[in-house]
């Protein structure tokens, strides 16, 4: 189960950025980057968040209209 607090912090950084790296979030919260890919996907599964990956953007995963 994804911890809330980084749920939270995801979507805060795609909504004030509009993207957000997976080291970003890990190196936030000192977790390993698979820890926030089960994130991401719990987001994508759970709450049925439109989380895409941005090659182009240096590996950002952005979202478009979710509101958590």
């Amino acid at each position: 189960m994804a911890n809330l607090e980084r749920v939270a912090f995801i979507n805060h950084m795609i909504k004030v950025k509009g993207f957000v790296t997976r080291k970003e979030v890990a190196d936030h919260f000192e977790v390993h980057i698979d820890t926030v890919m089960r994130d991401i996907e719990y987001m994508r599964t759970f709450l049925s968040a439109p989380l895409k990956y941005k090659k182009g953007k240096g590996g950002m995963f952005t979202s478009v209209g979710f509101r958590f």
